[in-house]
């Protein structure tokens, strides 16, 4: 029984690092172009080019996160059983990682690209600004993050699955 209480409470710690990390990836993705608003307001064309297209960036992260935020906060109800998880959970728990990663790649790809046509811009017309890839970077560090949760979630929830037979057996 012992085992099972740390499982359960390794699955309670990281549905909460979920829903924590999705406020913080949303939070920021609400303003995640203000870096950049310069290059709109007094850039050349190219700055300005640049900037329409990081949105679909912005974009990208931004549904990211409002699906993040959705299912991690769906993992409450789901997931916190006494006896454990379902069958219908641990299909929940799939669907949830799977759009993770799907959502996480696409704004990882998207994120490296525009971090790369970042660097090749020439800001020297610009006095006073700072190229620092800064976003880009805490992009690819809050993304990642919600990657490895999302697959320790299900690496957690596949053994209070598999083993909740057994903890059953012994607790009756």
């Amino acid at each position: 029984m012992k085992k099972y209480n740390k499982i359960l409470n390794l699955q309670t710690a990281a549905i909460y690092s979920l829903i924590f990390l999705s406020v913080i990836l949303f939070v920021f993705s609400l303003g995640f172009m203000t870096q950049f608003y310069r290059l709109l307001r007094d850039g050349n064309n190219e700055m300005y080019q640049f900037f329409k297209d990081l949105q679909s960036l912005n974009n990208v992260l931004f549904t990211a996160a409002i699906w993040l935020l959705l299912l991690s906060i769906l993992q409450i109800p789901i997931n916190f059983k006494k006896m454990g998880i379902n069958l219908g959970c641990l299909i929940f728990v799939i669907f949830f990682t799977i759009i993770n990663l799907f959502n996480g790649i696409r704004v990882l790809l998207k994120n490296r690209y525009f971090k790369f046509q970042f660097l090749q811009i020439d800001f020297s017309s610009l006095e006073n600004f700072s190229s620092s890839t800064f976003n880009f970077d805490l992009t690819m560090l809050l993304v990642l993050l919600a990657i490895l949760l999302s697959l320790i979630l299900l690496v957690i929830s596949l053994i209070i699955f598999i083993k909740r037979p057994n903890w059953r057996e012994r607790d009756g």
